[in-house]
């Protein structure tokens, strides 16, 4: 083989392992952009959970003191909830709120006697029109 051979071959590898490794480093770039997303979402789905427990959590002690009330009423055919609309049920309970700084979702539908659901419901409505704040129990 001539030199001019020779250099034309060496010349020709390498342009062809700049371009591999040009584009070696791309793939490695994109991976390390996907991999920066992925660890975004699983940081939101940590703070997702996290979240979730301490909702369970409140749950729980709601359900204790919603247990004790009704222990102290003789059972529950003596604590009947009421079923109204959300919208009626918002304008009372900020009233509710209002008058009983603090209170607790299970202070609200007890000391109301309004089915959780529509509370949960209508506090989330209002956190969200920015007329209350929620707090985590501690």
């Amino acid at each position: 083989m001539s030199d001019a051979e020779f250099d034309f071959e060496e010349q020709f590898i390498r342009r062809i392992s700049r371009d591999i490794e040009r584009r070696i480093i791309r793939h490695l770039n994109r991976i390390e952009d996907e991999l920066e997303i992925m660890n975004r979402i699983c940081d939101k789905n940590r703070k997702n959970i996290a979240d979730l427990v301490n909702r369970m959590e409140d749950v729980e002690g709601d359900i204790l003191r919603f247990n004790n009330l009704l222990a102290e009423r003789g059972g529950i055919s003596e604590l009947e909830l009421k079923e109204i609309p959300v919208e009626d049920a918002k304008i009372i309970i900020y009233d509710y709120l209002r008058k009983n700084p603090g209170a607790t979702t299970s202070d609200v539908f007890i000391g109301l006697e309004i089915k959780p659901e529509i509370v949960i419901n209508s506090l989330e409505e209002l956190l969200k029109e920015n007329k209350i704040r929620g707090e985590d129990i501690e």
